[in-house]
């Protein structure tokens, strides 16, 4: 599938919703998102996923949540990841069956930015944060995106791409009563 380039602060809802109709299918959504990385491409990439969330079925508390997601891994990408102005990338793909819904989200970063990480190194890091307990972390800095993504999601994970430095990306399955 192509990337779409959003960088335009000009779009009305009106025309992102008929952009975000083009990737729309039969069992759902799937979106290739390049994006400029600064911390104003935040709120282009809350109306993608709150438009992309909402015409694939998701009801408004997922919604929510998938947006406080992506904002968070938006966040450390642009802050640590990726110089400012300079190309991220967020996969978000939503699949749609009469028992469940999954939903995968990632945001790659370029891996020039001031701290870069491997995926080795988060995983590590993942482990540290876990093994101190998050409840005695003294600092709210550094345990974000661990704590509140992992207790939201079914699987949060870290992988290389040599291309685009680190990937960040969720996995949650949403089961149709």
């Amino acid at each position: 599938m192509k990337e779409l380039y959003i960088n335009d602060f000009g779009l009305l809802h009106q025309d992102k919703k008929e952009i975000m109709r083009k990737f729309l299918r039969k069992d759902g959504i799937k979106l290739h998102l390049l994006y400029d990385s600064k911390f104003e491409s935040a709120k282009i990439l809350r109306d993608y996923v709150e438009l992309a969330s909402s015409l694939a079925w998701i009801d408004t508390k997922w919604v929510s949540r998938l947006i406080l997601i992506t904002d968070e891994m938006n966040n450390n990408a642009i802050e640590y990841g990726s110089k400012q102005k300079e190309k991220n990338k967020l996969n978000f793909e939503i699949i749609k069956n009469e028992k469940e819904i999954y939903i995968k989200v990632e945001v790659e970063d370029n891996g020039n930015g001031k701290s870069p990480k491997t995926a080795q190194e988060m995983e590590s890091l993942r482990n540290e944060k876990w093994n101190k307990n998050f409840k005695t972390h003294q600092s709210i800095r550094g345990r974000w995106l661990f704590m509140i993504i992992s207790s939201l999601v079914d699987n949060l994970y870290f992988k290389n791409n040599e291309k685009w430095g680190l990937i960040v990306g969720i996995e949650k399955t949403l089961f149709l009563t």
